[in-house]
């Protein structure tokens, strides 16, 4: 039994169901010039009346030897790793910067809910139960807000 409400785009099946019937022309027409760039704008499309999975196979076929790390020679291997090491420092550079973002923002949150929690009357223990703060960070924060006062 299928539990899902909608069937899923990414699968070939999906897709073809949506996008690749002649009544629906005007929506793959639309999702083509969404994803391609203004000079590549589609106006009009026909569609084919079989399906070529000997052609798909073939490209694919294609791809993976083009791909195949093996074959490549000691400069490509080089140049390879060198892009891996790129695209795995842009990654850590990202989620770094998202952590600490995070962490920025959670520090912000906090210290407004203690201005606000000091300004109702809540007590140190209950601003730390709040926060999940200890309540010695809570005391340095209450501390802090009445200096900049």
């Amino acid at each position: 039994m299928i539990r899902e409400r909608y069937i899923n785009l990414f699968t070939d099946f999906g897709f073809k169901r949506v996008f690749g019937q002649e009544a629906n022309k005007d929506l793959l027409v639309d999702f083509l010039n969404q994803v391609l760039p203004v000079e590549y704008e589609i106006q009009d499309l026909t569609f084919s009346k079989n399906d070529h999975p000997g052609a798909v196979n073939d490209m694919l076929a294609k791809v993976f030897k083009i791909a195949e790390v093996s074959k490549m020679n000691s400069t490509e291997k080089e140049a390879y790793i060198r892009s891996l090491k790129y695209l795995r420092d842009l990654h850590n550079v990202v989620d770094t910067a998202f952590a600490e973002g995070e962490q920025a923002g959670l520090k912000k949150k906090n210290t407004q809910v203690i201005q606000k929690g000091i300004a109702s009357g809540l007590s140190v223990e209950i601003l730390a139960e709040l926060t999940g703060l200890s309540i010695e960070h809570v005391q340095k924060i209450v501390e802090h807000i009445k200096i900049e006062k």
